[in-house]
């Protein structure tokens, strides 16, 4: 509750909580750079439009 308003819950980070953020940002940065090592831009681009149409497909899939 913030200011009286108990119709809203607000939830803040602790410090351990931002410093295990900054950790798994961290660890995904590295991740990237590891997956997409000897890539151009161009590459990584047209890799990321193709994903990206994937992802849509699996998204927009009827059943």
């Amino acid at each position: 509750m913030l200011n009286g308003n108990r119709r809203s819950f607000y939830v803040f980070m602790t410090e351990k909580g931002k410093d295990q953020a900054a950790a798994v940002a961290k660890a995904f940065l590295e991740l990237e750079e590891e997956a997409f090592y000897g890539l151009s831009e161009k590459e990584r681009e047209a890799f990321m439009k193709v994903f990206q149409k994937v992802y849509t497909n699996t998204l927009d899939r009827k059943e």
